[in-house]
C-alpha cells in the first residue's frame, strides 16, 4: 500500500500531518530519535503559530460590540381613577381623570385596558400632545354596557415614557351613569 512506504507517509506529514504522524508511527522503519524529532517539530511548530496568530472571531464577518445607548427612564406618580360613565348616540363613553401628582409636568403616554370580570373588552392609548400639570380628562368609546352581569367593571392603565412602562395600576369602572340619548 502507498501509505505504508516512506514517500507515502512524508506526502501525508506534508499535506495532512495527524495522519502523517499516525502512519510514520504505525508504518515507518525509521529510528526512534527520527520520529520524536519529526513529532516535537510539529509540536512546537503548531505551538509557534498558535503563539503568534492574531485572534480571529468565531465567524468570517466582523463582530462589533456597541455597549447600549442609556435610556433615561423617569418614574412618575400619576394616578388613572374612573370619572363616569356616559350613554352617547348608543354606545358608552367611559371618562377618567388622569392626575399627575408630581411637581413636574407629565410627557408620555397612558394605555388603558376595559374588563369585564377576567374578560379582557377593548383598550385605548393617550398621548399627551402637550405636558400637563395637574390633571386631564380622557375618554372613549364602547359599544359595551358598564356593571350588569356581563358589563365592564373595572379597568387597567399603563404610564409609559419614551417607549417603557414606568407605571400600572388599576380600578373599578365609576357607578356614575348618565344616559344621553334619553335626554334627547
Amino acid at each position: 500500500m502507498w501509505y505504508k512506504r516512506n514517500t507515502g507517509i512524508i506526502l501525508m506529514l506534508i499535506l495532512f500531518f495527524p495522519v502523517g504522524l499516525y502512519l510514520m508511527w504505525r508504518y515507518a522503519t525509521w529510528h526512534m530519535v527520527a520520529k520524536i524529532i519529526v513529532t516535537v517539530g510539529f509540536i512546537v511548530a503548531i505551538i509557534i503559530s498558535q503563539a503568534t496568530r492574531p485572534p480571529v472571531p468565531p465567524n468570517s464577518a466582523t463582530i462589533v460590540v456597541h455597549p447600549p445607548t442609556p435610556t433615561i427612564v423617569s418614574t412618575t406618580n400619576i394616578e388613572v381613577t374612573s370619572l363616569v360613565v356616559k350613554r352617547v348616540d348608543g354606545k358608552y363613553r367611559y371618562f377618567f381623570t388622569i392626575s399627575n401628582r408630581d411637581r413636574k409636568p407629565f410627557d408620555g403616554s397612558i394605555r388603558i385596558k376595559l374588563y369585564s370580570g377576567k374578560a379582557y373588552i377593548g383598550e385605548e392609548t393617550f398621548n399627551t400632545i402637550k405636558a400637563f400639570d395637574v390633571g386631564e380628562v380622557a375618554y372613549f368609546d364602547n359599544k359595551i354596557a358598564p356593571l350588569g352581569m356581563y358589563g365592564i367593571d373595572r379597568f387597567k392603565y399603563v404610564v409609559m415614557i419614551n417607549g417603557h412602562d414606568v407605571k400600572s395600576g388599576e380600578g373599578k369602572i365609576s357607578g356614575k351613569y348618565e344616559d344621553i340619548d334619553a335626554l334627547k
